[in-house]
């Protein structure tokens, strides 16, 4: 599955966490072909979505601020760029793709973060830097390269800045 947002609740809410993103996606932006999955690990969901996912952070941004309580258990919200299986080989693939995402003269930084694999952050972020023929810059990046892994699956997320992950928490 390609899958385009991972949202995190706490742990054990996952069903009041789906009634939101059904709420919200479903209900208001009237996303017809919405596709919900619980993640094998607790508290992370995945989300297809028809609309771009960098739209829906910008909308959920707006209803958020309007509505902070809205939102009991779906507290943040990843948009995805690329969904690959988290093998190295795939992200080596995924890490081509995402150098396109960034401009000739912007600096990039790769943050990794991980749960249930086998895969060493040092051995990703090798091979995805390898693929991205920019400048790194650690400390004031144009572009993150966020990779999330989660399982067998890996997460790609190309943003200006960390506040493009929409954490709930922040307005209440």
């Amino acid at each position: 599955m390609n899958f385009n947002l991972v949202v995190s609740c706490p742990r054990g809410r996952e069903k009041g966490a789906i009634s939101e993103i059904r709420y919200f996606l479903e209900g208001l932006l009237k996303d017809r072909n919405l596709i919900i999955e619980r993640s094998p690990i607790s508290g992370m969901i995945f989300v297809k979505t028809s609309f771009d996912p960098h739209f829906v952070i910008k909308k959920l941004y707006e209803f958020v601020e309007e509505n902070p309580y809205q939102f009991s258990f779906a507290i943040r919200f990843l948009p995805i760029d690329i969904c690959t299986e988290a093998d190295l080989e795939k992200i080596r693939e995924a890490a081509k793709q995402i150098s396109k995402l960034i401009g000739a003269n912007e600096k990039f930084r790769i943050t990794v973060k991980k749960r249930d694999t086998q895969l060493s952050s040092h051995e990703i972020i090798n091979v995805v830097a390898r693929e991205i023929d920019r400048n790194v810059d650690l400390e004031h990046p144009d572009k993150i390269v966020l990779i999330e892994i989660i399982g067998h699956t890996a997460f790609f997320s190309v943003l200006e800045n960390e506040d493009l992950i929409l954490s709930i928490r922040k307005f209440q």
